[in-house]
């Protein structure tokens, strides 16, 4: 009897392979808004925060400083009071196949790469580097979509926003307080959420970049959502294809696309760039990776 093999276009590829060899590391008694300066500047989600000896000893993520903010804690607070602990590493030779299910299972979208049992960090490995890699294979693949010709080419489904995308999308109105958003973000673990009119019309969004910006200008947990969210909202129709999406996103450098309906543009679903590594299964042209890019 024959055996079949589970393959995709990730098999036999290692984190090594994938992950970004530069991040951000800090000492245990850094300030909040010293971390949130390198955050913005580098523009990264997380940090790595070491002991005296130059281990790593936790973690500090958007997520722990709007917690903070939340709390209503002093931008000058240690990152050692909020960080989160301990570092969860993959190894370096690990298939990035395996990393992928740890990161679905563990709900987090970055994991430090190095050797575990030595407590030693060589990079860091997310979503959109999974992505960015998927992208270069099946671009190159000769036997994707892209590469097909005539009647071959028309019988070849291709991925679109509907069919990728999350249909349970949580909202805020306008006159929310930022702590009715971040009660929201941090309940269902978001990064970002939409903010729409007494109609249910998108009028922007706020994501968590944005509320640790409030938190080091001084502004209030109080204050109305609508002070601080970014217009218009990144969106596409139900319609448009996979590729065009994530392409929409690494040009534009976010995380994630909110499908409107062609006729209402009321939210129907969005789109995440972990939203797409998930289609990662099959070879060939029967490959779900082919069908999401050109």
């Amino acid at each position: 009897m024959p055996i079949f093999k589970d393959r995709s276009v990730l098999t036999g590829i290692t984190v090594r392979q994938a992950m970004q060899r530069a991040f951000i590391r800090m000492p245990l008694a850094a300030p909040i808004f010293l971390c949130v300066r390198q955050m913005i500047k580098s523009k990264v989600d997380i940090v790595l925060v070491d002991n005296d000896q130059g281990e790593p000893e936790g973690v500090v993520s958007k997520t722990d400083i709007m917690g903070a903010f939340y709390a209503g804690l002093p931008q000058e607070t240690c990152l050692g009071d909020i960080m989160m602990g301990p570092v969860q590493i993959c190894w370096t030779d690990e298939p990035i196949e395996q990393t992928l299910d740890a990161m679905k299972q563990s709900c987090i979208h970055q994991i430090y790469a190095g050797v575990p049992s030595e407590r030693k960090v060589l990079g860091i490995l997310s979503y959109i580097d999974i992505v960015g890699l998927l992208y270069r294979y099946c671009r190159q693949c000769r036997k994707s979509h892209r590469y097909a010709r005539g009647p071959e080419k028309e019988n070849l489904p291709r991925l679109r926003a509907k069919e990728v995308m999350t249909t349970q999308v949580m909202v805020c109105k306008k006159t929310d307080t930022l702590y009715q958003v971040m009660d929201i973000l941090s309940i269902r673990k978001l990064k970002a959420i939409p903010i729409v009119d007494e109609a249910g019309l998108p009028l922007g969004i706020i994501s968590k970049t944005d509320l640790v910006l409030a938190f080091v200008h001084g502004i209030s947990p109080d204050s109305p959502a609508e002070d601080i969210m970014n217009s218009p909202v990144a969106s596409c129709g139900p319609d448009v294809l996979l590729s065009h999406v994530i392409l929409k996103m690494f040009v534009t450098d976010i995380q994630h696309l909110f499908v409107l309906d062609s006729y209402l543009e009321r939210i129907q679903g969005v789109v995440s760039l972990s939203d797409a590594a998930r289609f990662r299964s099959g070879t060939c042209r029967a490959c779900n990776a082919s069908r999401a890019f050109d």
